[in-house]
């Protein structure tokens, strides 16, 4: 014995999914000739325009991008344009690191200290061409209430220096933290 799905119709046999889609396109006041004369379509119409009332304000809202948000979008693809590699020779080949993964390596590392409420703003500078200097980064930091900014800036930096060593095998210079911020 076969099993039949049944689409819902309303009694005067219209699925109330094309009264749905009706009102989200802003169409339940254009109504057909059947349903300006047919009390199951015009109920059903009135009990879905309230229920549709919410979606309505919310899509009249101005949709507002979280603070910071375009300033470390913008961040980002400068850094992608003006990206440099650092290059670690082998004896099989060589190795080239994109400045904009080593700073996302120091974002991490510098990410899981406790204390350390969030990274904003991580970059990382190469030594100048022709220097043998190691690398260097600058931060921004959110700490939470209550840590000492010089003691979790220090962790920071022990962290982020032996995170860089072991994933990559590069000796950190200096790292630059501002601490931005205080989050509760």
């Amino acid at each position: 014995m076969g099993m039949k799905l049944r689409r819902p119709e309303l009694k005067c046999g219209t699925p109330p999914v094309d009264l749905l889609e009706q009102v989200a396109e802003r169409g339940a006041g254009l109504r057909s000739p059947h349903q300006a004369s047919c009390p199951y379509c015009q109920l059903a119409l009135r009990e879905l325009e309230r229920a549709w009332q919410p979606v309505e304000q919310l899509r009249a809202e101005e949709v507002r991008p979280p603070p910071g948000l375009l300033e470390r979008i913008m961040q980002r693809v400068r850094a992608e344009v003006e990206d440099w590699q650092l290059e670690l020779e082998h004896r099989r080949g060589l190795t080239r690191i994109p400045g904009s993964v080593l700073a996302t390596l120091a974002f991490w590392g510098a990410s899981g200290v406790p204390g350390v409420g969030q990274v904003r703003l991580v970059k990382a500078r190469r030594p100048a061409d022709g220097e043998t200097g190691q690398l260097a980064f600058e931060l921004e930091l959110v700490l939470e209430y209550g840590c000492s900014a010089a003691e979790v800036a220090e962790v920071v930096r022990e962290q982020i220096s032996a995170h860089l060593l072991w994933l990559v095998g590069v000796a950190v210079g200096a790292i630059e933290v501002a601490v931005v911020d205080i989050e509760s």
